[in-house]
């Protein structure tokens, strides 16, 4: 076997190219949004009125768990966040993941979330039984 010696610009090049082509087209603005929240749906989920991606950044990181019928982000510290996803999102039963604007996350794994923090599930479009009384909820705007 012989080994070419490869011109460095040429890597750059490619791993450029290989970033372009990952790159999805925009999700739709909040204006464009018509999808009614998920109803089979173990998230919370609230109606976007901006842009994803845009709004607070606050950061929510830990494991997406299912307890009690509600998809909650447990912290290092073992408190229980619910994240409230916009209606944009659906629920995948098969592997217990929510799907939506070109992300997925999955029950069981570590997620990164950008959003906010309220006390109140005020002004939440759907909210799962088990997720009534939480001690917090978290406005997800962008993953």
């Amino acid at each position: 076997m012989q080994l070419t010696k490869v011109p460095a610009g040429f890597l750059v090049a490619v791993a450029a190219a290989g970033t372009l082509s990952a790159c999805s087209s925009a999700p739709p603005a909040a204006d464009e949004v018509t999808s009614p929240p998920d109803e089979g749906s173990p998230a919370a989920a609230y109606e976007r009125t901006g842009d994803w991606g845009t709004g607070e950044q606050a950061l929510l990181a830990g494991t997406l768990r299912l307890v009690d019928g509600c998809l909650v982000v447990e912290g290092a510290d073992g408190r229980q966040t619910v994240p409230v996803f916009p209606t944009d999102f659906t629920w995948r039963e098969g592997d217990s993941s929510v799907e939506g604007l070109g992300h997925v996350v999955t029950v069981d794994e570590d997620v990164v979330l950008t959003g906010g923090f309220t006390e109140s599930a005020g002004g939440v479009a759907r909210l799962p039984e088990g997720c009534e009384g939480a001690q917090a909820y978290f406005l997800v705007q962008a993953i």
